[in-house]
Order: C-alpha cells, then structure tokens, then sequence
C-alpha cells in the first residue's frame, strides 16, 4: 500500500486497489486506510493550533495486516511535536481531537464498507 501522502481520498485509494487487481483483502485495508484517511482530515479541522506543528504532524500511516488483522496507525506527534498526546488528552476546550472524529466516523462504518466491497 502506499504512503498516506500520495493517496488522500477514497476514489483515489480504490482506484488504486483495482488498478493492481487487489484482492478481497486488498480492497478492505483500502476501505479500513481510506476511512482513516476521513478522520484524520476531521480531526485536522479541530486540532487546536498555536504554531501549526502539532496540526503539522498528523499522519496516516499505511495498513498492516498481521493473519486476518488490519490496522492503520492514525499519529499526531513525533519530534515536531512531541507535547501531542498531552493536548490530545488535557487541552480545555479542543481534547479529544483525533478521538471524536474517530467516533463519529463509526456511525455508518459497516453500511460503508459494505458498499466499498461490493463494487
């Protein structure tokens, strides 16, 4: 799968995934990474912001799959940042900022990915 940077939209993601032939397991880390790809987006509108380098940081990382498992890593932080989990969790009025979106983005996650897997 490819980095987050080149790919940053669903239609991107899965056009991708057919143009390689993808699998049934290739088409549902595409449809787990482009979910994650939404949230981050989300979240990037609502991360409090001082300099831009916690906003800056923010990332998603390719899908892994371990057995039946996949996983995307959705990080704020790292050296530019490194004071990220502590807003994240202690900021008065903007916490939360990965997390909320996340949530949000579940109501309606298995109709989706229904629809993504049966194109």
């Amino acid at each position: 799968m490819p980095d987050a940077i080149q790919l940053n939209n669903y239609n991107q993601v899965l056009a991708w995934t057919k143009a390689k032939g993808g699998s049934m397991k290739d088409r549902v880390e595409t449809f787990v990474f482009s979910e994650a790809l939404e949230i981050m987006a989300a979240s990037k509108k609502i991360v409090p912001v001082k300099t831009g380098a916690l906003r800056g940081s923010g990332r998603v990382e390719p899908p892994k799959a371990s057995g039946s498992d996949i996983s995307v890593m959705m990080v704020y932080g790292g050296p530019a940042a490194p004071y990220a989990f502590k807003v994240h969790e202690d900021h008065p009025t903007k916490s939360k900022f990965l997390e909320r979106p996340a949530d949000e983005r579940l109501e309606g996650f298995q109709a989706r990915m229904k629809a993504a897997l049966s194109d």
